[in-house]
């Protein structure tokens, strides 16, 4: 019986390992079965500093889109750190495996260091936005309209204003759209 609990353990709890030691769980098997395809087996070469699970809170648990623009799909999952239990979002990209870590405990636009209020995330394909703009002391100034040369991730609280996550210049950056 004992052995049969273990191994039932070890199935809901698949494991891409590196060589150094840091991980990225995927605590129930369904999740690990939906991602596309290509990144199933990509998983297991991309290398990352810190260990992580992949949270299924939200649905969609992940998104793909060409974040970068290189002609390759990359593929974003929101994820909890797994020692400070701080929530963001790990884009790997595509073609290069290259990872970049929003929130979970690193600093990224005014979404902070968690990520526990974002609600809602989708794609936005538009190829223009509306940039909040604000003064020295943090009120709002205007908006620009701005031309996006990529897809962007939208986040947002439940029935808050969204901001924009996208490519640009070589990193992501945060873009208020919202009041």
């Amino acid at each position: 019986m004992r052995k049969g609990i273990l191994c039932f353990v070890f199935l809901l709890t698949i494991s891409v390992s590196y060589s150094n030691a840091q991980s990225i769980v995927f605590t129930k098997p369904e999740l690990w079965e939906n991602l596309p395809e290509d990144f199933d087996l990509a998983l297991e070469e991309v290398k990352i500093e810190k260990s992580f699970f992949v949270d299924s809170g939200l649905n969609p648990f992940f998104l793909e889109a060409d974040f970068n623009g290189d002609g390759y799909l990359d593929l974003a999952l929101r994820v909890i750190d797994k020692e400070t239990d701080k929530i963001g979002i790990l884009i790997i990209h595509g073609k290069t495996l290259d990872t970049h870590l929003l929130g979970a405990g690193s600093n990224f636009g005014s979404g902070g260091d968690d990520y526990k209020w974002m609600k809602v995330w989708k794609l936005y394909r538009g190829k223009w936005a509306y940039k909040t703009t604000f003064t020295e002391n943090g009120d709002i100034d205007s908006s620009e309209e701005i031309k996006l040369s990529n897809i962007a991730i939208s986040v947002a609280q439940s029935e808050g204003a969204s901001n924009l996550i996208v490519w640009n210049a070589g990193k992501y950056e945060w873009i208020h759209t919202g009041s």
